[in-house]
């Protein structure tokens, strides 16, 4: 039966099938090979796991292994929570894992993606997929990727004025369906989560709030989003491409411990970008590769997130291998931004994070050539002494980026003067 509700699912499906490029392939909830108990669609990660290690090829019996691994990880969220279960399992997507496969025992690296030739990967987009944990559901679309269901999304009818996309997130977060609770496991492997009724468009992370729930637009988009279905389908295009969910997958999807208020403990959260940091910090990367301009300006609103796009930006730059491990240094002009920007970097657990204690320590770091992402404020440069007889400053090096957050007021003067001598080829972002 044809309704609005099933005129949205079959749109979002089509467009999916359609994309050029890497496509989705389509099969049907009912023809899924798998029980309906099933998380995984064994046979396709098990294929994976041998098209992508040949550790694995040349023994099959080890990817039987590595899905029991895959499965224990999905039993410990009754345990540890869904979003602690979500990041363990992202441990694996991001092939952070070691199983002893190798010759003589050997461990060896265990991929579940190649995201660098992502044609080698397997999409499938299916609709009304049953599955019983807690309780019996039937998931108006998901996307599995080599088995693994990363994406699921809830389609509501748009006949009555009073239904929005916040319908569809409401079976994620609570009510009856509530799936986050009732069916745990299933969003173990989860990436992200959609809602849209055919008019509008959002996705959130698991265990997120619908305020923080974001529509997928573009940055080129000026006028207003006319609310049609047709900009729905473009939203679900530009968010569930293979490209981009996989960009996401690898370089934007973040785990973050923060404050829940007085006396109480600190909760973990999964983050995902807004479409502008996505894009933006992509634009970042893609300039301090090209080496040109060496100058940029980004421009913002105030709450828009620009911790966030510099922690995202940041960690792209220093997972670059072209950029021969370079550094990093966040400088901002406050005390409170700097505090700030610590808080969000330290509670997502940037790896090589350096917080520079004191003006001397700067200098110090700087002239020692330190690697990795360094966060300062402009003023610990102030004891820096310039010579003007030396160009080469305290480090010449071409691969250390800049990252200024509203310093712009003190980018002209003394402290600014400093800061270029000791850098003199840096490449700067404000």
């Amino acid at each position: 039966m044809f309704t609005e509700q099933t005129v949205t699912e079959n749109g979002i499906i089509d467009r999916l099938k359609q994309l050029s490029g890497v496509k989705w392939n389509y099969c049907h909830g009912d023809a899924l090979p798998k029980q309906v108990s099933d998380l995984f669609v064994d046979e396709w990660l098990k294929a994976a796991l041998c098209a992508l290690n040949p550790d694995i090829a040349a023994n099959p019996d080890y990817a039987d292994e590595v899905v029991y691994k895959l499965r224990g990880v999905i039993l410990e969220a009754k345990h540890t929570g869904l979003v602690k279960a979500n990041e363990n399992f992202n441990e694996w997507l991001m092939a952070e894992k070691t199983l002893p496969f190798g010759q003589d025992g050997d461990h060896v690296t265990i991929n579940l993606i190649d995201f660098n030739q992502i044609e080698n990967n397997h999409f499938v987009v299916s609709q009304q997929v049953h599955y019983i944990a807690a309780t019996e559901v039937y998931f108006d679309i998901v996307l599995y990727v080599n088995g693994m269901p990363l994406v699921v999304g809830e389609v509501k009818s748009a006949t009555r004025p009073s239904i929005s996309w916040q319908d569809g997130a409401a079976d994620f977060i609570g009510g009856q369906k509530h799936y986050w609770k009732n069916v745990e496991p299933f969003f173990v492997p989860n990436l992200l989560c959609f809602a849209s009724e055919g008019k509008t468009f959002a996705y959130g992370a698991i265990n997120a709030g619908v305020k923080d729930w974001g529509p997928w637009h573009t940055t080129r988009q000026r006028d207003e989003i006319p609310l049609t279905l047709v900009s729905v389908l473009d939203s679900a295009e530009g968010l569930l491409n293979p490209q981009t969910l996989l960009q996401l997958l690898h370089s934007f999807a973040l785990f973050s411990t923060v404050k829940t208020g007085i006396n109480k403990p600190p909760k973990r959260i999964k983050l995902l970008p807004r479409y502008p940091q996505f894009e933006t910090a992509k634009q970042i990367v893609e300039r301090v590769k090209a080496g040109y301009p060496r100058k940029g300006l980004i421009w913002h609103f105030q709450g828009s997130g620009k911790s966030l796009l510099m922690l995202y930006a940041a960690q792209m730059l220093r997972a670059d291998s072209g950029l021969k491990n370079p550094t990093v240094l966040v400088v901002v002009d406050r005390r409170e931004l700097d505090t700030q920007i610590n808080e969000t970097f330290g509670g997502a657990d940037v790896k090589n994070l350096i917080k520079v204690a004191s003006c001397k320590k700067l200098g110090q770091l700087i002239e020692q050539d330190s690697r990795g992402i360094l966060i300062t404020t402009i003023y610990k440069f102030q004891e820096i002494e310039i010579d003007v007889n030396d160009s080469n400053g305290l480090n010449r090096r071409d691969n250390i980026i800049v990252l200024v957050d509203e310093a712009h007021r003190t980018q002209e003067g003394f402290l600014g003067d400093k800061m270029r001598w000791a850098l003199p080829k840096p490449i700067f972002t404000v």
